[in-house]
């Protein structure tokens, strides 16, 4: 795998913020227990949503919810990837 080098625009506690070569735009670094707990909170709004027979808004806390399990999906992924080497 690459190692590309990576700005630091701060490295402070839970909210790291990086800007990858080639982006105009940094990103926020989230740890894995975080996307964790995000991610089961945003399932049980979708949840609770869905039961209050909003459509809409019950589209947009699934659309939430769909986003979040697939980062950390591919969280997962990468992090059994990097063990196995």
């Amino acid at each position: 795998m690459d190692t590309p080098a990576v700005e630091v625009l701060s490295d402070a506690v839970n909210r790291a913020v990086v800007r990858m070569p080639g982006r105009r735009f940094p990103g926020l670094v989230i740890q894995g227990d975080r996307l964790m707990s995000l991610t089961a909170q945003a399932r049980e709004i979708a949840e609770r949503v869905k039961k209050l027979g909003d459509v809409d808004l019950s589209r947009l806390a699934g659309n939430l919810h769909a986003e979040l399990e697939e980062l950390l999906k591919h969280y997962a992924s990468v992090c059994k990837a990097a063990r196995s080497q």
